[in-house]
C-alpha cells in the first residue's frame, strides 16, 4: 500500500515555498546558497523546474497520502556534458526522515532515468558526515567513486565538507520496487 504519492510538479511564479526545512536544506544542498539568508534561492530552484523539465530532467515531489503534507523531493537530471549520464539527489521533511521515503522516491527517479530517459550511468553524492544520506545511497546500490576533500562549503554556516561521489551503471542493483510510469 502506497503511503506517499509522487507527483511531477510544475510550479508557477506565484507558488508559495514554505520555510519549514530551509536551514537543513542550506546545510546540505549545493543549490541553496543565499547571501541574504532568505528563501530566495530555494524559491528560485523550485521555480526553475519547468526549465529543467524542458531540458529533459524530472523533479518528483512526494506528499503524504493521508494528510497531503510534503514528504520528499527528488529527481534526476541529465548532466550537461554527457546526455547519457544523470545526477540525482533528494531531501526529506524532518518529520518523515527515517522511514525509507528518500530511498523509495529516489529509486523511482533512477529507474525513470534509465528506462525512460535512456541514461546509462547515474551519479549522486553526499557531503561531510551526512550519514543518513550515505545510508540512502548505499541502500540504493550505488558504488563509491571518489572523495573531494573539503570541496563543499555549507551555505548555512560556511563549514567546509568533503564531497563523496557515487555512481550506478545498472538498475539491477536497486532494491525491488513496484513502480509504473504513466505518460
Amino acid at each position: 500500500m502506497a503511503h506517499v504519492v509522487l507527483l511531477l510538479i510544475v510550479p508557477t511564479p506565484s507558488c508559495r515555498v514554505l520555510p519549514l526545512t530551509i536551514f537543513s536544506i542550506q546545510k546540505w544542498m549545493s543549490w541553496s546558497s543565499n547571501e541574504n539568508g532568505t528563501l530566495d534561492s530555494v524559491r528560485a530552484y523550485v521555480l526553475s523546474a519547468p526549465e529543467r523539465i524542458k531540458n529533459g530532467d524530472i523533479t518528483l515531489t512526494g506528499f503524504c497520502k493521508d494528510t497531503g503534507a510534503f514528504v520528499v523531493n527528488t529527481g534526476i537530471g541529465i548532466k550537461s556534458n554527457n546526455p547519457k549520464e544523470g545526477a540525482t539527489g533528494y531531501w526529506v521533511a524532518k518529520a518523515f526522515q527515517g522511514h525509507g521515503f528518500a530511498t523509495e522516491a529516489c529509486n523511482a527517479a533512477i529507474r525513470y532515468g534509465f528506462i525512460k530517459m535512456g541514461i546509462d550511468l547515474a551519479s549522486t553524492c553526499y557531503y561531510g558526515s551526512n550519514i543518513k544520506s550515505r545510508r540512502v545511497i548505499e541502500k540504493l546500490g550505488f558504488t563509491f567513486f571518489k572523495t573531494h576533500p573539503l570541496a563543499h562549503v555549507s551555505h548555512l554556516d560556511g563549514e567546509k565538507m568533503d564531497i563523496h561521489d557515487y555512481i550506478m551503471k545498472d538498475i539491477s542493483v536497486l532494491p525491488d520496487l513496484d513502480v509504473k510510469f504513466y505518460t
